[in-house]
């Protein structure tokens, strides 16, 4: 029920969120409906700023009788919080900020990495896959925020020049209505940023839309240059989009818990200076997916992957040719030999050699790198050898994975990668790829 760290004090937790969250320094909050309190959200939004923080404790009588007394009767003096002032605010309402203008999600000038549909809407562009980025190179304003809506709650973080801001924030505001989110405010309007945003979580949160960024009248955006070409793809399962990495076992996966930022594939990209386009769901597999009563399953990976927005309009084919990949990555199979009855190696090895020509032939005449990783979270070791079958038929790098949770800290929510087993996992990769960039 009650949680503190030196990083935050939360109370209550299960269905939306946190019941109530404050941070370190006694500034910034936010509050969801939640399982244990069965409550309302406690303030006007769901995110925001801390003005004053009185503390009250119950007090037992010798009446046996508790009631609830201010801080003064119990310690000698009423403990009141004033917070400081800060230069960045993560969330500020739209109704405290000062006159903006909106950054169309169509200006060229936006940069996007991942899977977008731009072709819904004019007012909109959707996105639902892990790791998708909106990045902007701009001077000019004081501040920034974002207008989003989500199918679900969705996580994301904030860079500014590259380092990753101090808090993430998440859209709870379904459409159509539009949450309007600060991101920073107090910038120096002589001075350019690179601000970014990354979607934390998975497609099975649901679709997300960006209406744009909120921003001063007198910006101005730059073309944002990458500081490489390279190109990578991963495709996979749970594992690669970061599901429960945030937690420590033991703890039940909530999307809070889940951040494709620090999964290995983030961590690779990042290493080698490229940018990152995903395509993995929890619990999917190449031809059973986890749980299935069956030896075959509907909506397995293969199934999903074409789509921009599986969940939502499966008329939204995703186009290759938007983002071909120097390096693709695949780590798939482990959800298909959890429980029986499983399938059989002709139908596991044909069906994955299917699914990888579909995809190759989605990017010829180029010829992305190709490797293959097994040996995490695999419940039948037949599972890496029919992995490296399949990897051989394309004369491809089989990376092999074993004993990563080697200790109780690589452990995180249902018994998935921490974060630090995710750093193991991309230092074994990291020289294998620089090695094939050499040849």
């Amino acid at each position: 029920m009650l949680s503190t760290k030196e990083s935050f004090i939360s109370l209550g937790s299960g269905g939306k969120g946190v019941g109530l969250w404050i941070d370190e320094e006694l500034f910034y909050g936010s509050s969801n409906r939640c399982e244990t309190f069965n409550n309302d959200i406690l303030a006007h939004s769901s995110d925001f700023k801390l003005i004053d923080l009185e503390v009250w404790s119950p007090v037992l009588k010798k009446s046996d009788k508790v009631k609830q007394t201010n801080a003064t009767d119990f310690f000698g003096t009423t403990y009141t919080y004033k917070p400081p002032p800060r230069r960045f605010n993560a969330f500020v309402s739209a109704d405290t900020a000062t006159t903006t203008t909106i950054v169309s999600p169509t200006d060229s000038l936006v940069h996007y990495v991942g899977r977008f549909d731009k072709g819904q809407s004019d007012q909109y562009y959707g996105f639902s896959w892990s790791g998708c980025q909106i990045i902007v190179n701009i001077t000019g304003t004081t501040q920034i925020g974002v207008v989003l809506n989500s199918q679900l709650p969705n996580w994301f973080d904030i860079y500014i020049d590259g380092s990753l801001y101090y808090r993430p924030f998440n859209v709870s505001a379904a459409p159509p209505q539009q949450q309007q989110i600060a991101l920073v405010d107090n910038l120096d309007s002589s001075k350019t940023y690179v601000i970014s945003i990354s979607k934390r979580t998975e497609a099975e949160f649901g679709e997300v839309r960006f209406y744009g960024f909120s921003v001063d009248p007198t910006y101005s955006l730059n073309r944002y240059n990458p500081p490489t070409t390279r190109k990578f793809e991963f495709i996979g399962d749970s594992i690669a989009t970061g599901y429960g990495d945030m937690g420590k076992s033991p703890c039940s996966f909530t999307e809070s818990t889940e951040n494709v930022d620090l999964s290995f594939a983030a961590v690779i990209t990042n290493e080698l200076l490229g940018e990152m386009n995903m395509a993995a769901w929890q619990g999917k597999g190449v031809i059973k997916n986890y749980g299935s009563s069956t030896p075959t399953s509907t909506e397995t990976l293969p199934d999903l992957y074409p789509f921009i927005l599986p969940l939502s309009d499966n008329s939204s084919y995703w186009n290759p040719t938007e983002f071909v990949p120097d390096v693709l990555v695949v780590n798939l199979g482990a959800n298909d030999y959890t429980d029986p009855p499983y399938p059989t190696q002709q139908q596991f090895e044909s069906t994955f050699i299917s699914f990888i020509k579909v995809i190759l032939a989605g990017y010829y005449p180029s010829q992305p790198k190709l490797f293959f990783i097994c040996g995490v979270m695999i419940g039948d070791p037949v599972t890496c050898t029919y992995t490296e079958n399949v990897a051989n038929v394309f004369n491809a790098t089989y990376i092999d994975m074993p004993n990563i949770q080697d200790s109780s800290s690589d452990f995180g929510c249902d018994g998935h990668p921490t974060v630090s087993a995710h750093a193991h996992m991309a230092a074994i990769a990291i020289p294998i790829i620089k090695q094939k960039f050499t040849h």
